[in-house]
C-alpha cells in the first residue's frame, strides 16, 4: 500500500534495531525487526513550540556565524603565509631565502640553517626556537634542600615562512586534524 507520502512511508518503514535491542530479541526469541510507525499521540507530544523552534534556530545561525568567522580567519592566516611564500626572493644557498640578502666572507650576512626547510636565511629573517626544551629533571639543591628544574636546551632556527606556517597550524587547530580546515 504505497501511497508516496513520505508519512505513510516512514509509518510502514522497518528499522534495524540496535544491538542492545537485538540481544534482548534474541534471548526473548522475538523478530528481528520492528515497524517504525508512531502513534498519532506520539507524534503530537514530541512537536517543538514555536518558541523552542525560534530558539534552536537562532542557535544554528549562531553556530553558522561562528564558523564563517573562523573560516575567515584562517583564510587570512593562509593568505598571509601564501604571501611570503611568493613574495620570497632568494635561492636559500648563497642568499638569504626571504630577502635575497648576500652571505658574504667578509662583509656579508651570517647564514642559518632553517630546521624545517633545509634552506639558508639570515638573522634578520630567521626566528630562533628551542625544539628540545627537557624539564622534569628533578636535582636536589644542596645548598638550599629543595629540588630545582633544571631545563636545557639546544638552539635552532627557522626561517620566518616556516615558523609563520607552524602558527598557522597551531592558531588554526590543522595540529588536531592533521589537515587544514
Amino acid at each position: 500500500m504505497l501511497t508516496g507520502n513520505a508519512e505513510d512511508a516512514a509509518q510502514h518503514a522497518w528499522v534495524c534495531p540496535s544491538d542492545r535491542q537485538l540481544t534482548l530479541r534474541s534471548k526473548l526469541r522475538a523478530g528481528w525487526s520492528v515497524r517504525a510507525a508512531q502513534t498519532d499521540r506520539q507524534r503530537r507530544s514530541s512537536t517543538l513550540s514555536d518558541e523552542e523552534l525560534k530558539k534552536i534556530r537562532q542557535v544554528i545561525e549562531r553556530a553558522e556565524n561562528m564558523d564563517q568567522a573562523e573560516q575567515k580567519r584562517v583564510g587570512k592566516l593562509v593568505h598571509r603565509l601564501d604571501d611570503m611564500r611568493s613574495n620570497s626572493a632568494g635561492d636559500g644557498k648563497l642568499r638569504c631565502i626571504l630577502c635575497a640578502e648576500a652571505f658574504g666572507k667578509l662583509m656579508g650576512a651570517s647564514s642559518f640553517v632553517c630546521v624545517d626547510c633545509k634552506k639558508n636565511v639570515c638573522s634578520k629573517c630567521s626566528v630562533e626556537f628551542s625544539p628540545h626544551l627537557i624539564r622534569g629533571s628533578h636535582s636536589m639543591d644542596s645548598s638550599r634542600g629543595r629540588s630545582s628544574n633544571r631545563k636545557s636546551s639546544t638552539t635552532k632556527w627557522l626561517c620566518k615562512i616556516c615558523s609563520e606556517g607552524r602558527e598557522l597550524w597551531k592558531r588554526s587547530g590543522a595540529w588536531f586534524f592533521q589537515s587544514l580546515p
